[in-house]
């Protein structure tokens, strides 16, 4: 009997690791969600955050400029320390904040629907989290926040749309009260596990 349940077993475990396989090889020749592509565009060896050869901290601003023009952006607002960029095919705004002609940051807003799990099949899980307000953060250079609707992290799941990204320069500070990724928990567990007493007090 004992022989018959191992071989069971064995079963199943080689057709669940077999159907894992496939569905990375599947998963992996998928094309890249088009607002995606954006990351990996112009931005061959570069680390993110880079967007269209875009790296805030380092790239000039007339460059940016530049690279927007060529992408089909036209500029709909502009100050001393701001450049707003629309295009055609993405009326959503991109606004790139100046700081001594250099970019500094970076806000992405997307018009076409992204969820988290697109952004992450190509940019890699997140390290940390704030709760209040919502956001994902890479290494406090990149800030990923949600739609409007979802104000809490039960809300969350890899299906969850991005409302916007914002891309900071390395040097900038980290964020305060910030706790470590642990994947997709709900609120409720992030406060019991990381005892955030300013977002979780009740």
């Amino acid at each position: 009997m004992s022989r018959l349940i191992f071989m069971i077993a064995l079963f199943l475990t080689l057709a669940l690791i077999s159907a894992n396989l496939v569905a990375r090889t599947v998963g992996s020749h998928q094309p890249l969600h088009p607002l995606m592509r954006e990351f990996a565009d112009g931005c061959p060896d570069q680390p993110q955050p880079c967007w269209n050869g875009i790296i805030p901290g380092e790239t000039p601003s007339d460059i940016a400029s530049a690279i927007l023009r060529s992408k089909g952006y036209t500029v709909v607002a502009a100050t001393s320390m701001e450049i707003i960029w629309t295009s055609a095919n993405d009326t959503c705004r991109k606004t790139l904040t100046i700081n001594d002609s250099t970019v500094r940051q970076m806000n992405l807003t997307f018009c076409q629907p992204l969820r988290l799990g697109d952004f992450m099949e190509q940019i890699r899980q997140p390290d940390t989290i704030t709760l209040d307000p919502l956001s994902i953060w890479y290494q406090g250079q990149m800030q990923i926040l949600f739609m409007p609707q979802v104000i809490s992290w039960d809300a969350v799941s890899y299906y969850t749309p991005l409302q916007s990204v914002v891309l900071f320069p390395s040097d900038s500070p980290l964020p305060y009260q910030r706790a470590a990724w642990l994947d997709v928990l709900t609120q409720r567990k992030y406060c019991q596990l990381r005892a955030l007493q300013y977002h979780c007090a009740s």
